[in-house]
């Protein structure tokens, strides 16, 4: 139905409602999920090439990147949020010396990298990597994506 003129009557400078493309947010969220893992593959093999006999796995930091933005605020970007986790995790995984906050138990198992304290450095590395990767994507929750959680991965440090 054309809602500028119904019966006759012409309404000027009403545009009828667009339809809503359901598979377009959709597309948006399979294109950046597949951006994240594209560089967090480029953070993989950048972080094992200098840090050879102290590795990182593409699993790691994707579970990392996923835990990271699963409980982010409103006036968080979880991107952001997620990112810093991931270089603080690298961080880690190289032998730095990481501070850590209070821990709490979640589900009878404690998620470590979530009692570990971001640094700005992380913000900061967070924030060129957004810019650098083009990762400007608005979502709440990791499960918004396409980075599927793996049952059978075992961390490894």
């Amino acid at each position: 139905m054309d809602f500028s003129s119904i019966d006759g009557l012409e309404f000027e400078g009403v545009n009828p409602p667009k339809e809503v493309d359901d598979n377009s947010s959709q597309d948006q969220a399979i294109s950046f999920s597949n951006k994240i893992m594209g560089m967090l593959e480029i953070k993989t093999s950048e972080h094992n090439e200098n840090h050879p006999k102290n590795n990182a796995g593409l699993h790691q930091l994707k579970e990392v990147f996923r835990r990271g933005t699963e409980n982010c605020l409103e006036d968080q970007s979880c991107v952001e949020i997620g990112l810093a986790r991931v270089n603080m995790f690298l961080r880690l995984v190289k032998g730095e010396k990481i501070e850590i906050s209070n821990a709490s138990l979640k589900n009878e198992t404690i998620d470590i990298s979530s009692n570990l304290s971001l640094t700005e450095e992380d913000f900061e590395q967070a924030k060129a990597d957004i810019e650098k990767h083009d990762l400007n994507f608005n979502f709440r929750t990791s499960d918004d994506l396409f980075l599927e959680n793996d049952p059978d991965f075992k961390w490894e440090l």
